[in-house]
């Protein structure tokens, strides 16, 4: 059995080339390192160069190297979910330049056992940290929507951005995973699953600003396949 420590990077991607290669390299560098790297991949066809930097990876022990045929950003997370080798899985999405640290500093949060899930701090194009402190949230199903994920402060929440979410795997497992009703870009599944962890757990959801990645918002694939992810015109996509 691996140390509770360990993690395992769970990338789900879908029609992306270059910006996954890019990717995959730069946490490769990271330090300290993932003890392992999961692609789950719906692509159905890719580049050849992006399909030969990929088999390569895998056929060194870099990276594995998973195929899906159904492409859901749920389906994949739970794929990756159940392969993944280590107690802690981070996932992350597959058009990011990772911080520095980013995975230590998620490692260190789960020394507090009370801790079930990390989001770290995610910085869109042409945006930088946010020093002010979030928003008075308001209640029900609009709690959280204020919260700014580019922060500089800790805080506990109960929302999630999957795209720099990290999770204890067997109490996810144990909560059942990721809503797979979700459909095309699967508008706020995560914070279906993040208010779920935490009733099932009664454990903490907390925000590190440490945990640090800057997205790129790839023109094409991922998400933005079905669209616009913010303001899709159907309703079935945030149906979970």
């Amino acid at each position: 059995m691996l140390p509770s420590n360990t993690i395992s990077i769970v990338i789900p991607t879908y029609r992306r080339e270059q910006v996954l290669v890019d990717t995959l390299h730069a946490l490769l560098h990271q330090e300290p390192p993932a003890d392992e790297i999961l692609v789950v991949d719906q692509t159905e066809r890719h580049e050849p160069a992006t399909a030969d930097q990929l088999a390569a990876w895998d056929a060194a022990g870099c990276i594995r190297w998973r195929r899906l045929e159904r492409p859901s950003v749920t389906a994949a997370m739970n794929a990756g979910l159940l392969a993944a080798r280590c107690p802690l899985v981070l996932f992350l999405d597959d058009d990011i330049i990772p911080g520095p640290g980013l995975v230590g500093a998620h490692a260190r949060n789960f020394a507090d056992p009370a801790v079930v899930a990390v989001v770290g701090q995610i910085l869109q194009p042409g945006q930088g940290p946010a020093t002010r402190p979030a928003r008075q949230a308001r209640g029900g199903i609009w709690r959280d929507l204020d919260f700014p994920f580019n922060g500089t402060q800790a805080a506990e929440i109960d929302n999630g951005m999957a795209g720099n979410l990290s999770v204890r795997r067997e109490v996810a497992l144990q909560a059942g995973g990721f809503d797979e009703n979700f459909q095309g870009v699967a508008y706020r599944f995560e914070t279906e699953f993040a208010r779920r962890l935490r009733r099932f757990s009664g454990g903490k959801v907390r925000f590190d600003p440490a945990a640090s990645l800057r997205h790129l918002q790839a023109a094409r694939g991922g998400t933005r396949a079905y669209g616009n992810p913010l303001c899709s015109a159907s309703p079935a996509h945030s149906v979970g």
